[in-house]
């Protein structure tokens, strides 16, 4: 594995590796752990791209905000105690926990701009969820749209650390990380494309979905893609080693009025893989349900906020054991995605 001559240099200059970065030295001081992670705060501050996702770029405002992934008058509002709710927040590099965050910037990416913001969701933002075709696409679209635009981020990373240190390319662990990012790219960019002619068209047909009706309002909410390893009865989906496309599951789990919802969504053309997946999940008892979510959301996605009611009556040792399932699946092996109906010390159900 390495970084063809003639290939777009991996530090985004565009031009060619060999007319670019192949005989250029390394920029970033190795001298210190210190001094690395200085170096990776500072690039990490340099990630963020204003760019609005929106496929009609001719109607864009030009303010780019930062919106919400999930919704906050009618969600974040319930979760919140004094205007803030809980989120999973930088300790370090390396590590996250628990803290506390104000609503109004919880969960917010800049990945529109204003016009688009208000007019993409004003379907999902403007009335009660009622579970039609396009509320479901909606909430799919902008669970999605996060996941494109933190690769994205997580792309010009890579740049920025390629521009100051082309030692990478040498090294096995730190190339082949680049090569799935690029390969995460190209999914989310073929992906993109469907959901974007989708939302043009108003082909809200394009997506499946699998909906549950939880009879009371939970105190935490979700908005996530990814793709799934394991169906629930251990059958593969997705083989992240291989060239093929990742198959994406977009998933938005949040409190309505006097009831809350868990919508899992996937595109028609990925229906061989999923439906079955669906059908699993609705044939679960509600209880196994919870112990599948509770499992399935600390491994999968860092886009969790949880009201500070909920995290309060968990307690230390429920804290340590949600955000150390967090930090572990990092270690996984394939198989220890493969069933996920376990008990854990905490409850995201706990009422």
């Amino acid at each position: 594995m390495k970084i063809g001559r003639n290939e777009l240099c991996p530090c985004g200059s565009g031009l060619k590796y060999k007319r670019c970065c192949l005989d250029r030295k390394d920029t970033m001081s190795r001298s210190s752990l210190a001094n690395i992670t200085t170096e990776i705060d500072e690039i990490m501050k340099q990630r963020v791209i204003k760019q609005c996702v929106h496929p009609r770029k001719e109607e864009c405002s030009e303010r780019i905000v930062r919106a919400h992934s999930i919704q906050n008058n009618r969600i974040l509002t319930k979760l919140a105690v004094q205007g803030e709710v809980i989120a999973l927040r930088e300790d370090s590099l390396f590590f996250r926990s628990g803290q506390a965050v104000g609503r109004k910037i919880a969960t917010t990416f800049s990945g529109f701009c204003k016009y688009h913001d208000m007019v993409t969701f004003r379907d999902i933002e403007n009335r009660e969820f009622e579970g039609d075709l396009k509320q479901l696409f909606l909430f799919a679209y902008r669970a999605f749209a996060l996941e494109y635009h933190r690769k994205m981020e997580q792309l010009k990373v890579s740049q920025i650390q390629f521009a100051q240190m082309p030692s990478i390319a040498h090294h096995e662990e730190q190339l082949r990380y680049y090569r799935a990012l690029q390969m995460g790219i190209s999914d989310n960019s073929q992906t993109k494309e469907l959901l974007d002619q989708g939302l043009l068209t108003e082909d809200y047909n394009l997506l499946n979905h699998c909906v549950w009706e939880i009879p009371y309002e939970i105190e935490f909410a979700t908005s996530t893609a990814f793709g799934l390893y394991y169906d629930i009865n251990g059958q593969e989906i997705n083989d992240y080693s291989s060239d093929e496309r990742i198959r994406s599951l977009f998933v938005s789990v949040f409190p309505a009025e006097q009831k809350s919802f868990c919508l899992f969504s996937w595109l028609g053309i990925d229906d061989a893989y999923y439906r079955a997946f669906g059908e699993q999940f609705s044939n679960l008892d509600d209880n196994d349900k919870k112990k599948y979510i509770n499992n399935l959301l600390p491994v999968m996605t860092e886009n969790i906020v949880i009201s500070p009611r909920l995290w309060k009556a968990w307690g230390k040792s429920k804290q340590r054991d949600f955000e150390t399932l967090f930090h572990l699946s990092v270690l996984f092996e394939r198989d220890s995605y493969r069933d996920l109906i376990q008990d854990t010390l905490f409850d995201l159900f706990e009422r």
